[in-house]
């Protein structure tokens, strides 16, 4: 049975199942920092309130064993909204614990018609065990067979057979109705929308034409970077990429019950095939990871611990690309959060770590360290360029450890403790990077706001190295040096690795256009020096 859990949206799970997640959608994330530091109880409102509270009472329901009237409310829901192929798969699940095993079949068949395809929930959801061993069974699987096996041969994924077999949109049609809901929402003033058969995306975006231009070709990049090294192929369902406006963003991003808490930087909402993201630097990149690895493990009939999938997503929030086209992954401020739980004795043993359930991974009391844990030690394996030998090792050996242990052990050729003692010596040795900008230190001379796009300026100090090179209140720096900046954190990791005194070139946005000056860095003044 769907549930939705009490804070954040991370992957969601069926009452009772303890490993594969289930969707109302499946939403993972998130590169934002602060939005680490305590839980928000509701995250991105891509799905109804309405179907989002039924979910929810249907959960509870389920989770109390009260089979008859999870399937009542089931049944209510569907009276007025048919096609809910969510809402099928929980009435299946509940007619097959009160022993209707035909009727569940029926459901089950209905809920995959509708696009419902989740397919390793109908081998290991326990709600279904009574199901899998009726002779009904065999009907559920052919279907699933014919609909598993189109998705890795067609290009359009399972819309073609869905369409040859008359059925119901499928998962790519999730992503057709997100786009048409958004149409309906915000209107078409204002978005650009575009799509890439390709990587099967659908771009809905606010940024200006030059902005538009460079998220669509750093994503492509990064698309195929990843599809070559890990995935294999693009996910196989179209989803949408979305960059709201400064205005909508709060709509998806930030907390309807708390709106003065922490927000989020971006969401993946797997069940709904749409991914929203408020900016597009390291949130756009960590979201990205999320959709094709996603994608992958539905290929794979696997769903990796939280502590793989948010690994992976946040290694690729900061890197660059070498004049040989190789990435290189570089050190951000997750990188001080495990040097310093390492030094203070407060970081888990890697196999505790591996063990957590998605809700002990975030739990408020240490979600920080194990996030910066479950990076480090994908930064650990770059360092060495064994990402891709691990994440090979992974899927071939997922049966018999799903925890990622062994994959370890073989990427390094040594055993797991051994993994784990030069893992702590190397970050150890690495030392805190410079994260922060404060007296004295090199600067621009502004103080700003995130963007989307940049580093909107909303003041600039007197006699500073920014108003002597021309900047004003009002632009939006989007770059300095060689590497882009797309929000306030990437601005001040950027300047915390430079001198005073260093000369740098920095491009900025002025309205539509784009200009760049020449700043030399100067020492921040304290507030009192000014």
């Amino acid at each position: 049975m769907a549930r939705v859990p009490q804070m954040r949206w991370f992957p969601f799970r069926l009452a009772g199942l303890a490993a594969a997640p289930i969707v109302a959608g499946a939403m993972v994330h998130c590169a934002n920092a602060e939005a680490l530091a305590e839980p928000i109880p509701q995250g991105a409102r891509v799905i109804s309130d309405a179907r989002e509270e039924a979910l929810r009472e249907l959960g509870e329901l389920g989770a109390a064993g009260r089979w008859r009237d999870a399937e009542r409310h089931a049944r209510e829901w569907l009276r007025t909204h048919p096609d809910d192929e969510l809402m099928l798969f929980n009435l299946a699940c509940a007619q097959s614990r009160q022993g209707d095993q035909r009727g569940a079949a029926e459901s089950l068949r209905q809920s995959m018609h509708a696009g419902f395809a989740e397919w390793s929930h109908l081998d290991q959801d326990p709600d279904l065990s009574a199901l899998r061993q009726h002779d009904s069974w065999e009907s559920i699987t052919a279907l699933r067979d014919t609909l598993r096996s189109s998705a890795r041969r067609q290009p359009d994924g399972l819309s073609g057979t869905r369409e040859r077999l008359g059925i119901g949109p499928g998962p790519t049609g999730r992503a057709e109705r997100v786009l048409a809901d958004w149409k309906a929402r915000h209107g078409e003033d204002g978005y650009r929308f575009e799509r890439d058969d390709v990587r099967r995306l659908i771009f809905i975006s606010s940024l200006d034409p030059i902005a538009d231009t460079e998220m669509k070709s750093a994503l492509r990049s990064q698309a195929d970077h990843q599809i070559e090294a890990l995935f294999g192929e693009a996910q196989p369902d179209t989803i949408v990429v979305a960059i709201p406006s400064l205005d909508d963003a709060p709509k998806y991003l930030d907390s309807p019950s708390t709106p003065d808490g922490p927000t989020q930087g971006g969401v993946y909402d797997h069940g709904e095939r749409a991914l929203i993201s408020r900016d597009i630097g390291a949130s756009l990149r960590h979201e990205y990871t999320h959709a094709l690895h996603w994608g992958h493990m539905d290929r794979l009939h696997q769903r990796h611990p939280t502590w793989i999938q948010e690994g992976l997503a946040a290694l690729y929030e900061s890197y660059d690309i070498t004049e040989s086209g190789r990435v290189k992954f570089r050190p951000n401020e997750r990188h001080n959060i495990v040097w310093d739980a390492l030094n203070r004795g407060a970081a888990p043993p890697l196999a505790t770590l591996f063990s957590m359930s998605n809700d002990e991974f975030i739990d408020p009391s240490g979600v920080l360290v194990h996030y910066a844990m479950a990076r480090s030690v994908f930064e650990h394996l770059a360092s060495q360029r064994k990402v891709e030998d691990f994440y090979k090792a992974y899927v071939a050996g997922f049966e018999e450890d799903p925890t990622g242990r062994q994959a370890l052990e073989v990427a390094w050729g040594k055993s797991i403790d051994k993994v784990e003692d030069g893992w702590r010596s190397w970050v150890k040795r690495r030392g805190a990077i410079d994260d922060t900008v404060g007296s004295g230190d090199a600067s621009l001379g502004i103080a700003g706001r995130d963007a989307g796009d940049g580093v909107a300026i909303l003041s600039v100090a007197s006699g500073s190295p920014a108003e002597k090179a021309g900047l004003q209140a009002g632009d939006v720096v989007v770059q300095v040096g060689p590497r882009t900046v797309r929000s306030q954190l990437e601005l001040q990791l950027d300047m915390a690795r430079r001198k005073v005194g260093e000369k740098v070139e920095v491009r900025f946005r002025r309205g539509d256009s784009y200009s760049t000056v020449s700043v030399t860095l100067a020492p921040l003044r304290r507030q009192r020096d000014r």
